[in-house]
């Protein structure tokens, strides 16, 4: 499955010669098939692989994940910032809210000090959080 911000979502069929449908060309079940997909990739990026297989965060657990994503953020180690979309991800793909905590938590370490810049990286988690690009000038 291949996605751009602006453009559709896409799914590549196995078939000769390959097959690309668009979202809006897919039955409900291929959408379910393509979803369950995404969203075991999605487990896996934020909890791991083992996690990937057993049963689907619940809407508590995948906020409390998603607050100590962004707190973790400051670590700025190896994966830290993929933990972060991947969790943000889930959150829309459940159509969860973004968890206050997380944004308060966002605001404080990176956008409370005037003039502070963001890596594009963190300017992007930002977008994700709710922030507009305006609030980090």
């Amino acid at each position: 499955m291949s996605t751009t911000r602006d453009g559709p979502v896409t799914a590549r069929v196995s078939t000769t010669p390959p097959l690309e449908l668009v979202v809006s060309e897919m039955t409900e079940r291929q959408r379910r098939v393509v979803e369950n997909g995404v969203r075991r990739r999605l487990i896996a990026a934020a909890f791991g692989d083992a996690a990937a297989s057993s049963a689907p965060a619940t809407g508590i657990a995948l906020s409390r994940a998603v607050t100590s994503a962004v707190e973790s953020l400051a670590e700025r180690s190896n994966g830290t910032t993929t933990r972060a979309i991947a969790l943000l991800d889930l959150l829309e793909l459940e159509g969860l809210h973004v968890p206050f905590d997380a944004q308060t938590t966002f605001y404080e370490s990176y956008l409370a000090q005037p003039g502070a810049e963001l890596a594009p990286e963190l300017a992007a988690i930002a977008a994700r959080l709710g922030f507009s690009s305006a609030a980090a000038d």
